[in-house]
């Protein structure tokens, strides 16, 4: 019963973990509570919950077979990171950013994403997960935040990137609408379902762009196009994906200027207006001073690394808005090969996901968002969704892989 009930509490810790911070910043709202009433206890929870169910596994009388060693890289890469912050935030006393004390890093490095990822290594080994159950609820309750999100939104008078009273980042706000539509695709492609089932995840794809286009950010509506584009070409193939493409761009080209306009009545948003300067102006300016500055600094310390942040006087403090500059910057060659070797592996997942038709396959999915994200804003020490997917596709993908070898051998 014991087992039974860890094996139960495993799922729901992951649902927790992947729509848990968007839900929490949008509950406030319904119930008049102010977001730091809940997330600082939130953060605390997920970290106890964490260690909870790592002693369950590590103590059991039974400690099940693990096998970390496809996780090398991940461990290779927190292990110099870890030696980093420490020493930047206790020995050498680095510039933070402002108003940020060292303990909000460690609580953000290590309780929102290592020991967090940790634990879901040894849950997706150890645990009895349900994937297709988990697939169903995360789905479920990201479609209702989400309409409570932009129901609030829609009924303020708010113009441009303002999410409110919704406690979220308003990126994260539109990273969550192309989760939504990515799930939405998934579920689209599956041939068990009715027509009903059909109008409503089409329904789920327009919510989840409607998110997107209420952040007004650049990086969510990309995530979404590449991610969609690559995930139909290698679900379909090349001929297949080239009927649907041809036909979808047909249907955009008529419709989407009508839509956006239409949306832009109801949300009030500065998408449109983001698109047509970054095509005007050729970039951003700022994202691209972070950039230049992080390999400066990696130039001037190519071994070791120079900081976890940006140490320049006028941006000090900042991160550099990309994972792979920031690992080279932060512990330099050694950490921006680990983490360049680490995303090839999962990337890999993701092929073998879509090639076989895998049901777990939105895993995968979502991990390329979260990567094409991780490549415009985030940062190491707190994007905890790259993280989490990133050992999720890792210990699916194995899974099925041991899974189908142990019926070859008992055939």
């Amino acid at each position: 019963m014991i087992r039974s009930l860890i094996n139960k509490s495993s799922n729901l810790y992951l649902i927790i973990l992947i729509i848990g911070f968007f839900f929490i910043g949008v509950v406030p709202k319904i119930f008049g509570l102010t977001e730091g009433s809940i997330a600082v206890p939130f953060r605390a929870f997920i970290l106890v919950v964490s260690i909870f169910l790592i002693l369950s596994i590590l103590l059991s009388r039974k400690v099940p077979k693990l096998y970390l060693n496809r996780y090398f890289l991940f461990f290779v890469f927190w292990f110099l990171y870890t030696i980093r912050i420490f020493y930047d935030l206790f020995v050498i006393n680095i510039i933070l950013a402002p108003n940020k004390k060292p303990i909000e890093y460690l609580q953000f490095a290590f309780g929102v994403v290592f020991i967090p990822s940790l634990c879901v290594i040894l849950i997706t080994q150890a645990k009895n997960i349900d994937y297709d159950w988990l697939l169903k609820w995360v789905y479920r309750i990201l479609f209702f935040t989400l309409c409570v999100a932009l129901y609030s939104r829609g009924n303020s008078n708010l113009v441009g990137r303002d999410a409110g009273d919704i406690n979220v980042g308003i990126i994260m706000f539109g990273q969550y609408g192309t989760t939504l539509s990515l799930l939405s695709l998934f579920y689209l492609t599956k041939k068990d379902k009715d027509f009903k089932k059909n109008i409503f995840y089409i329904f789920g794809f327009i919510l989840g762009f409607m998110g997107v286009f209420v952040s007004a950010s650049k990086s969510p509506l990309l995530a979404l196009i590449l991610v969609s584009l690559l995930f139909l070409f290698l679900w379909y193939g090349s001929v297949k994906s080239l009927l649907l493409l041809l036909t979808l761009g047909i249907i955009i080209y008529v419709f989407f200027a009508d839509i956006l306009f239409f949306l832009n009545d109801i949300f009030k948003s500065s998408l449109i207006e983001r698109i047509l300067y970054a095509i005007e102006v050729g970039g951003d300016k700022t994202r691209e001073k972070y950039f230049a500055t992080a390999f400066n600094e990696f130039i001037d310390n190519p071994i070791f690394g120079n900081a976890m942040l940006i140490q320049e006087y006028s941006i000090s403090g900042n991160y550099p808005h990309n994972l792979i500059l920031e690992a080279l910057m932060s512990i330099g060659f050694m950490g921006g090969i680990t983490i360049m070797l680490w995303i090839a592996k999962c990337i890999r997942g993701f092929y073998l996901n879509c090639k076989k038709h895998s049901a777990n396959t939105w895993i995968s999915l979502l991990f390329m968002q979260y990567l094409v994200f991780s490549m415009f804003s985030g940062n190491i020490f707190s994007n905890n969704l790259f993280w989490i997917f990133s050992v999720l596709v890792i210990g699916v993908n194995y899974k099925s892989i041991t899974n189908e070898k142990y019926k070859r051998d008992n055939v």
